[in-house]
């Protein structure tokens, strides 16, 4: 089953909720099981935090994208927030102990972790194209 879904909100953090709602019913049509919808909807939750937290430091419009493309589930996550590209931030090492650690970068680890692919775009118009992808296997 195909077909892409998409819609747009006002991102703040009251809006998690139900992009939430919005991502797990997209995907469960397009054939994710629970555990894939789960790391799915974790990793879109911190992406969607990222933007709202670090991004507009507020407010400013969120945009999701649910589609499946060649056996993987696929979800963008674009805004009007300044550049940003995750796939370049370098992972924290996690076998420090946790006082040792700075600040950040651990959803950004989690994110990847969850997913299979993680793909940026910067729009020549501005903001962010995040895509996180899952694979979807049918035994997984």
């Amino acid at each position: 089953m195909t077909g892409k879904r998409s819609r747009q909100w006002q991102a703040d953090l009251t809006s998690l909720a139900e992009i939430r709602e919005f991502v797990e019913g997209c995907a469960k049509t397009l054939g994710a099981n629970e555990s894939q919808t789960s790391d799915v909807l974790l990793a879109v939750n911190e992406a969607v935090t990222n933007s709202i937290l670090h991004g507009y430091g507020g407010f400013g419009p969120v945009r999701i994208e649910v589609d499946r493309d060649k056996g993987q589930l696929c979800v963008c996550v674009a805004d009007q927030a300044p550049p940003f590209d995750p796939t370049q931030h370098i992972t924290p090492d996690i076998n420090r102990p946790l006082d040792e650690c700075g600040l950040g970068g651990m959803g950004i680890h989690m994110m990847r972790t969850l997913t299979d692919d993680m793909v940026y775009h910067a729009p020549t118009e501005g903001g962010n194209e995040l895509t996180l992808k899952k694979n979807l296997s049918e035994d997984v």
